[in-house]
């Protein structure tokens, strides 16, 4: 067994509000520190008036979606049927790194 299939988790609902976009998964999910995390948007991503923080439920919580940079992930980036790929990290402040955002070339 070469031990590189990966569990895609599938956001079943959103929830929206004025301060952030919080995507829960079902079933609900749980995660260890350096814990390799994928996902994707199978729903509709609800409007917002500006952009927010996205936020995932995980281990009962919200936890901030950041970009490779380690920036927060807004409301505006996020994309259905899109896999992201990542790591959840549980020192300091949990949250998720989405290694795959943003999408661009840096050649040169």
């Amino acid at each position: 067994m070469c031990n590189c299939c990966e569990t895609i988790n599938r956001v079943s609902s959103i929830t929206a509000s004025t301060t952030e976009l919080v995507l829960n998964f079902s079933p609900a999910l749980g995660a260890i520190n350096e814990q390799k995390f994928t996902f994707v948007v199978c729903t509709a991503i609800p409007a917002t008036t500006t952009p927010v923080p996205v936020q995932l439920t995980l281990n009962g919580n919200p936890v901030p979606l950041w970009n490779k940079y380690g920036n927060p992930i807004y409301s505006n980036e996020l994309r259905t049927r899109k896999v992201y790929r990542g790591y959840y990290g549980g020192e300091g402040t949990p949250h998720v790194i989405a290694a795959n955002v943003p999408n661009c070339c840096c050649c040169g």
